[in-house]
């Protein structure tokens, strides 16, 4: 996606063997969306080559996720930190906090 894009990356749905997953394609980037057991979304971004770029990212969860829920990025402590695939990146659903529309973030 270039800095000029505004638009959708254009998403096209895969065949994935994990139940409870939707895979998705968009040029060289991959997505899959899944929910937990309470209905709290899941999103992982990877391409081909490299890590996404923020405008990316951010695009792919709008694109593929519903707009009105909070999506963050964890860092969490080192002990925790898992990563399986080097060029993924994954957004996490959370709860609204008011601070966040308030504008004291």
């Amino acid at each position: 996606m270039s800095k000029r894009s505004t638009g959708k990356m254009n998403w096209k749905p895969v065949i994935h063997p994990v139940e409870g997953q939707e895979k998705f394609r968009a040029g060289s980037f991959l997505a899959i969306r899944s929910q937990d057991d309470q209905g709290r979304w899941h999103l992982s971004v990877s391409h081909f080559s490299r890590l996404p770029k923020y405008g990316e990212l951010k695009q792919a969860r709008y694109d593929l996720l519903p707009p009105d829920i909070w999506m963050v990025m964890v860092f969490p402590p080192p002990i925790y930190f898992v990563n399986i695939h080097p060029r993924c990146l994954h957004l996490w659903e959370i709860e609204q906090d008011e601070r966040w529309t308030q504008g004291t973030i």
